[in-house]
């Protein structure tokens, strides 16, 4: 089986995304799980930020509603 390839600007989100999951996430795995979950002050609230700054919180919404629809 074969697949088409994707398009460059959803190649570009998923490389935007995985840096992301890489560079901040992946680093609070250990302390959260050991930890019943919770991460360290301010760290959630950073991570939130810096989500809506890359524009991951708008990704899947329509476009008439201020959205990337991707």
């Amino acid at each position: 089986m074969t697949f088409a390839a994707l398009p460059e600007d959803a190649t570009a989100w998923a490389a935007k995304a995985r840096a992301f999951v890489d560079r901040e996430l992946v680093p609070h795995e250990q302390y959260a799980e050991m930890h019943e979950g919770r991460l360290p002050d301010g760290v959630a609230e950073r991570h939130e930020k810096m989500a809506i700054d890359l524009g991951f919180s708008r990704m899947d919404a329509p476009k008439i509603h201020g959205g990337l629809e991707l």
